[in-house]
Parts: structure tokens; sequence; C-alpha cells
């Protein structure tokens, strides 16, 4: 599972616009060039009043709940669903996986591991090695609580880990290319191209490094 995340830089729409090689042409949807995109730095799941940075159809950017929160999609806990097995989407949340596809932005991503008398856990921090932002393919949905306003929310898909991942926690996001995250979201894709997407990031292309 991913379990907590982080994104600390100002991105501004330019910036987002230069990582989706969408070209200056498509700096709009309500956003202007230099604008900061607002969300939550650090962010646990359904954390009240915080919010993560998710890449919708358009492309656009949007701000979300992370944690689907509707009844349908709730954790069998009765809590918000905040990963999703790739494994599962086609058979589970398949209506989600044709129209409700979104990508999560973040700069690192947490995973615990519990010590070896598996008492304490441990908190293992990865990020790429430049230390920049990365996509991490999702879901999403706005759901209508009776008697209160709409909610965006969102769930971010896990695969397998990879080798550098998978000393720490069996899981991991799925991490899309940014020059992937637009087809991703292309409403005319079919299922089998989008669960093709959805595999470790390759451990020849270190990725993703462990931070003590």
């Amino acid at each position: 599972m991913c379990g907590k995340l982080a994104l600390t830089h100002e991105m501004t729409w330019r910036e987002l616009v230069t990582l989706l090689d969408l070209g200056s042409a498509r700096a709009d949807h309500g956003h202007t060039t230099d604008e900061t995109l607002l969300w939550a730095r650090d962010t646990p799941p359904a954390s009240p009043g915080k919010a993560v940075l998710t890449v919708v159809e358009g492309p656009r950017p949007r701000t979300q709940t992370w944690g689907l929160m509707s009844r349908r999609y709730r954790h069998p806990s009765g809590g918000p669903l905040f990963n999703v097995r790739a494994e599962w989407a086609a058979r589970d949340y398949a209506a989600l996986l044709a129209r409700g596809r979104c990508v999560v932005v973040a700069e690192r991503f947490w995973e615990w591991q519990r010590d070896a008398r598996g008492r304490r856990k441990q908190r293992f921090a990865f990020s790429l090695p430049d230390g920049g932002c990365f996509a991490m393919a999702g879901l999403w949905e706005r759901w209508q609580p009776p008697g209160a306003n709409t909610i965006d929310s969102c769930t971010i898909i896990t695969c397998a880990a990879n080798a550098v991942v998978g000393r720490h926690h069996r899981r991991m996001p799925v991490i899309l290319d940014w020059p992937a995250v637009t087809p991703w979201l292309a409403a005319s894709q079919d299922a089998a191209t989008l669960l093709a997407q959805l595999a470790p990031w390759p451990d020849e292309r270190s990725a993703l490094h462990l931070e003590t």
C-alpha cells in the first residue's frame, strides 16, 4: 500500500504543463500560467481539510481528498479507500477505470516495515533520484453526500513492488512517465491498454531510492 505522500514544491500550472508536455497553448482551464496550484504539503489519506494535487482528463489540475468516500467504494473496514490493487481494477472498479482515471502528483511516498522483532514499525521514504515530481496512476469520483456539498475524492493504484521498494514492502504505487500521463487520461483508451500500464517502475531505470 501507499499510506503517506508529500509534495512540498510550490508547483505552477506552467510547470505542470511542461511536465505533461502539452505546450504553452494548453495552459488554460481557468489557471494562469504562473498561478501556484494549492494542495496539502504532507498528506496522509482522508485527512480533514487536506487534499492532494491530481490531474484529470483534459488534462486539468484538481485538488481532491485522498481516499474514495462514497459508500460504493469504501474500504471493508468502513473507512475511505486510499489504495486499489491494479490486479482488481478491471473487476471491481470497472466504472472508474472507464471514466474516472487520474494521476496523483507527489515528490515522495512512504512505506512502513516492522523491525526484526515484529514490534516497532520503521518508516521508509522513496523518491526520484533528482527529487523531482512524479505521477501516480489513480481513480477518482465525485460523490454527493445527502444534504452536503459534493466531494471529489481519489485513490492510488498499487502494483507489486520493484526490487528497490520490495526490500521494505510488497506493494508500491503505479508510477507513470510524464509523457504517458495524457494517454492514461484519454477517454479513448481501451481497458487492455490501460491495464498494461499498471506495472512496477523498472528496476534498471533506478527511478526510486531509499531515503534514510
